[in-house]
This record gives structure tokens, sequence and C-alpha cells, in this order.
């Protein structure tokens, strides 16, 4: 995770003047066979709230990893 958190940073920077945002998106805990069934999201609710987050990404937002919710991760 680590790495890409890091890929992440680095390519913001790198295409920062071209004007191309870089983010990564952190679902949570969805319910696939490695997330196992007791996860609490859907394939469907994840994909939807990944979604959500990349159409309200601002260029603010580029160089970090966001969760399901849209908040800033810390790494």
């Amino acid at each position: 995770r680590a790495a890409l958190n890091m890929l992440t940073r680095r390519l913001a920077v790198k295409l920062a003047p071209r004007q191309i945002s870089v983010i990564g998106v952190n679902p949570g805990w969805v319910r696939t066979d490695m997330g196992g069934a007791q996860a609490p999201l859907s394939v469907e609710q994840a994909i939807g709230a990944m979604t959500s987050v990349i159409e309200q990404t601002a260029s603010g937002d580029s160089g970090y990893v966001l969760g399901g919710d849209g908040h800033r991760l810390q790494w």
C-alpha cells in the first residue's frame, strides 16, 4: 500500500504541469472473495462511492489517497 501511495504522489507532481490530477481511492471493506461475506459494502455500493469521490475531486486533492467518503487518508 505504501508503494501505491508514493506512486500517487510522484505521478501527481510529475503530471501537475499538464494540469492532470492523480488520486488514489480506497473504497473500504468490500464484499468480494478477498473481502469476505462480513464486509459492509457490496461491490455496487463501493463503485458508487468511488464514482462519487472521483466526480467531486478538486485539483487540490491531487497526490492524495481518498477514502470512499472523500476524506483524505493518512499514511
